[in-house]
């Protein structure tokens, strides 16, 4: 996954390129705090693990371009500990989890 903006500005928008794992498809997110969101394919979801936000999140973070993609990678890798969830999902997520981290620098 590769990531384009500030670390250090809570207000500036982001940049996400990621690739499925299991197709090859690229995934884009684009995180804008006055815009909002939105991405491409409109398809794309992402898979959510459990426990601390630092193993569930950053470890194992995958995007996949559809929600049918992200259960076929969760069958075939039972030792992941996540569930899929849609992209809307997982930008409220990120926002509850780490909504005020870059505030604080």
């Amino acid at each position: 996954m590769t990531r384009s903006g500030s670390r250090r500005c809570s207000s500036c928008p982001i940049e996400l390129v990621s690739t499925d794992p299991l197709t090859g498809g690229e995934i884009w997110v684009h995180l804008d705090p006055g815009d909002g969101a939105w991405w491409e394919p409109q398809t794309a979801g992402s898979s959510r693990g459990g426990g601390p936000s630092f193993r569930g999140c950053c470890r194992v973070l995958n995007f996949f371009d559809s929600g049918e993609s992200a259960l076929r990678y969760l069958v075939a890798h039972p030792d992941v500990a996540a569930h899929a969830i849609s992209l809307p999902e997982a930008i409220e997520a990120g926002r509850a989890i780490f909504g005020d981290v870059l505030r604080e620098v």
